[in-house]
């Protein structure tokens, strides 16, 4: 990457704040009224974050690792 020309147009070259609003978005849900998150919020997060990048192999492979056997579609 190019990160001095990066910075001289003013992009965030950083992910401190991406980071950093992620987990603020992430504990909001997370702590709603009524919520229950155990381990399982992990493997939500995983599949979400698999299917917006459009990642569907990575989503059975996710799947397949969080279960005992495979799924085929």
């Amino acid at each position: 990457m190019k990160y001095d020309e990066y910075r001289k147009a003013g992009y965030c070259i950083d992910s401190g704040a991406i980071e950093s609003a992620i987990s603020t978005v992430v504990q909001q849900r997370c702590k709603l009224v009524g919520q229950r998150w155990t381990q399982s919020v992990t493997a939500v997060l995983n599949l979400r974050a698999a299917f917006k990048s459009g990642k569907q192999d990575g989503i059975r492979r996710i799947i397949n690792a969080q279960m005992d056997h495979p799924w085929t579609a």
